[in-house]
């Protein structure tokens, strides 16, 4: 501990660990060099924001009618969607549709098939639900359970 103490009066003492030698070039520039600064006289024909899709119009967002211009709208069906169970309650109803809990109007995204749908129960009833798929209206109704043949 003695030896650290002595060793930092030392360096204190010699000035520390010097500081590194700087140097600036040389420029090739006149002594009397002053830059001429002028305001711009470049006027764009039309203004632009880089952040819009060609075609649209600056404070236009797009509208769920050019977003069904753009992807052509599919047909749903309701085989596609299969209710298992339905837990009725008038405050909070549930339903099980493909393995996948839904809640009165809550959005859930289903996988069919190769792609991702977003589905929304609109109404769920003790024996059916209507389903709000990519806005179309998809009602599905509870299967009945066939019961197994009873042996003799």
């Amino acid at each position: 501990m003695k030896r650290a103490c002595i060793l930092l009066a030392v360096v204190a003492l010699a000035g520390g660990v010097r500081a590194a030698k700087t140097t600036v070039a040389p420029t090739n520039a006149p002594s009397d060099f002053a830059p001429q600064m002028r305001e711009s006289t470049y006027a764009p024909e039309k203004k632009r924001d880089p952040f819009l899709r060609t075609g649209q119009r600056a404070g236009k967002t797009p509208t769920v009618e050019t977003a069904a211009i753009q992807q052509p709208k599919r047909e749903i069906s309701p085989s596609l969607f299969r209710l298992q169970a339905t837990l009725f309650d008038r405050r909070s109803p549930l339903a099980v549709i493909n393995g996948e809990q839904l809640e009165l109007n809550k959005p859930v995204t289903m996988l069919i098939g190769t792609s991702e749908i977003r589905v929304k129960a609109v109404e769920i009833a003790r024996e059916r639900v209507v389903l709000d798929v990519e806005g179309q209206k998809v009602e599905v109704r509870l299967e009945e359970a066939t019961a197994p043949p009873k042996p003799k």
